[in-house]
């Protein structure tokens, strides 16, 4: 093999390498949502897992976490424990609304969105209160 051809086939290996480097989707890159580790649940100041990272949770927690609008439950595959009881409040005509559910894990069913959604301000921020982890809904 000539000089050429072994710089042809050099640039044609690194090619294929460099496009293996590219992500699929379906791949665990693209199924988690901004920096949320696996077994956490996540909360972000935007919605749709947009705007500041706040908060990350692995085990039960309660307290008071203001300006949340999404969270993305990141749990692992586990019986009893890959679920979330997940208490918030957030301000609705005039008074709060406390809201209580149980949300799945996983990057289709472990996202959502928390606090008033409306036409003229998107969704109003919500406190988080309390994560329990748990078993099936």
């Amino acid at each position: 093999m000539n000089l050429r051809a072994k710089a042809a086939a050099a640039l044609l290996t690194t090619g294929i390498a460099a496009s293996a480097l590219v992500a699929v989707p379906g791949t665990a890159a693209a199924d988690s949502a901004k920096d949320c580790p696996k077994g956490a649940i996540c909360f972000y100041s935007g919605p749709n897992q947009s705007g500041k990272l706040k908060k990350k949770v692995w085990a039960n927690w309660s307290g008071s976490l203001t300006g949340i609008r999404s969270y993305f439950n990141n749990g692992k595959p586990q019986p009893g424990l890959d679920h979330v009881q997940l208490k918030y409040s957030y301000w609705v005509h005039g008074h709060y609304r406390s809201v209580s559910q149980c949300v799945h894990y996983g990057a289709s069913e472990g996202k959502g969105n928390i606090g008033y959604a409306n036409d003229d301000h998107g969704y109003s921020n919500a406190t988080v209160k309390g994560v329990k982890w748990r078993g099936e809904c």
